[in-house]
């Protein structure tokens, strides 16, 4: 294993924490700049997977010799290590542009099918101000 079980904790901690800020702070700016995330998928998924992708990278070029032959496929593979932390990276990023021009592909779609949205919908809009007191 390149990472310990404690290592792997703090990661999905850290990640945890990414997300809560991705609703908090990020999910506001994109709301005023007029993107729209209805389900708050950004933050879910999309900011704790790049974190999660970084880390991989720091992990492959960090990695020792030793560990690596041990625990690491793509050595066998005939792949130095610093391969494998670049095609990590390279797999993020290629997934991250995949997901953007998808993203902008249905958007737009549904943009010509059914208008622009009349307003961004926030999770409190049907809820007095009285009630969440």
């Amino acid at each position: 294993m390149l990472v310990s079980g404690g290592i792997a904790l703090l990661i999905g901690f850290i990640s945890g924490i990414i997300s809560c800020i991705g609703y908090t702070h990020v999910k506001p700016l994109l709301d005023k700049y007029g993107v729209n995330d209805t389900c708050g998928v950004n933050a879910l998924h999309g900011m704790p997977a790049i974190a999660g992708g970084i880390i991989g990278y720091i992990v492959c070029i960090s990695v020792t010799e030793e560990t690596a032959m041990r625990s690491f496929e793509a050595v066998k593979q005939d792949r130095e290590i610093y391969q494998q932390g670049i095609a990590q990276l390279a797999s993020m990023l290629i997934t991250f542009t995949i997901a953007i021009m998808g993203g902008a592909f249905t958007g737009s779609v549904s943009r010509m099918c059914f208008g622009k949205p009349i307003k961004n919908y926030t999770d409190y809009e049907h809820v007095d101000d009285d009630q969440i007191k």
